[in-house]
């Protein structure tokens, strides 16, 4: 099964490049040669991925609370759409605000406001 964020990347690319040019990028990524070493098991994984993203809580109310999400992969988009993805699993109504505090992408602050 696909994850949410992967079939909306999926759906973007087929809409501005057309099916067949999905299909040939995932022919190409399929034939690259990748090496992900002796993979066995969960802390396996989480050492071969070495950099993880961190969040930190910078404050917290009711209502409110701010987040600063940090990823050398540039993924807040990822963190904005699970973010998401837990106020609709839990049935809460949110407003998310994403600012980046760097130029790079790296460093994301949200401000999650419950309705």
């Amino acid at each position: 099964m696909k994850g949410l964020t992967f079939t909306e990347f999926v759906e973007v690319v087929e809409q501005v490049f057309g099916k067949k040019a999905f299909k040939t990028l995932i022919e190409r990524i399929e034939n690259l040669p990748i090496s992900t070493g002796d993979i066995n098991n969960s802390i396996d994984f989480i050492q071969y991925v070495e950099t993880l993203p961190t969040v930190e809580f910078i404050s917290m109310s009711s209502t409110q609370f701010i987040i600063d999400y940090r990823s050398p992969r540039c993924m807040g988009h990822v963190c904005l759409d699970l973010i998401k993805g837990c106020a609709t699993h839990f049935k809460e109504y949110i407003a998310v605000d994403m600012v980046p505090v760097d130029k790079w992408g790296s460093h994301m602050r949200f401000t999650i406001d419950k309705r």
